[in-house]
């Protein structure tokens, strides 16, 4: 099997280094690294890289999260010979064992995969869980915000999921090339997995949550309650 890492970033060097540190140390057959018109260094940084597997697509302007993932799946469906294609963000990155556990896994049935994401502390991060169940009603949307649980997935236990998070998202190359029009530019850094993994699912795709897959994202309490709060304006126009 070909492993192909998918990172985008913007003007986050110090946590880039250390994310394409951890990437390194994989066995990724290729890792694309999209950087979304950085003005810190990264450029330089990024072009000091010896190791061939790194392939560096630069962009003139901020794209966000989701015109930097579009680029970057555009390319490796386009260009790489790749089997799947892991994504996450430059302040993000697979445990050591990930690839080992996805290697395992029984993927009969299934061609997307949702990992768990652990933030600093070795908690699940909220912000990159995926939704079992999507509320699509201004009450299902009430009745989230009084029991989460009854639409997200207990942390430890693999099930059959609604929803995707960019950071811990695994999807077979074959897949992704017919799906590039659900990642949607226009919504630059909210919702746009969301709303990716939700497309997938009104075709008919099973998307597995498997918290073996781990994730770690060195994510911001503050960036947390930003995205928990955004989400809950979204699932009565989905």
């Amino acid at each position: 099997m070909k492993y192909t890492a998918l990172i985008v970033t913007f003007n986050r060097l110090g946590k880039l280094k250390k994310t394409v540190e951890e990437t390194l140390k994989l066995e990724f057959t290729n890792i694309v690294i999209v950087n979304n018109g950085s003005t810190d260094g990264t450029q330089a940084w990024l072009s000091s890289i010896v190791d061939t597997r790194v392939i560096v697509l630069t962009l003139t302007e901020n794209t966000g999260g989701a015109g930097g993932f579009k680029t970057g799946s555009q390319y490796i469906c386009e260009q790489l010979a790749s089997d799947w294609v892991f994504f996450y963000d430059d302040d993000a990155y697979p445990y050591p064992d990930t690839l080992k556990s996805f290697s395992q896994l029984d993927k009969r049935g299934c061609r997307v995969f949702s990992g768990l994401v652990k933030d600093p502390q070795g908690k699940p991060c909220p912000m990159n869980m995926p939704f079992s169940r999507v509320p699509t009603s201004l009450g299902d949307t009430v009745r989230y915000l009084r029991y989460p649980a009854e639409f997200i997935p207990a942390a430890n236990r693999s099930m059959f999921v609604q929803t995707v998070s960019f950071v811990g998202m695994v999807i077979h190359r074959d897949l992704l090339a017919t799906s590039l029009d659900h990642i949607h530019e226009q919504l630059f850094i909210y919702f746009d997995d969301l709303y990716f993994g939700y497309q997938l699912s009104l075709a008919g795709e099973q998307i597995m949550y498997s918290p073996e897959l781990l994730f770690y994202h060195d994510v911001s309490i503050q960036g947390k309650l930003i995205a928990q709060n955004g989400r809950f304006t979204i699932y009565a126009v989905i």
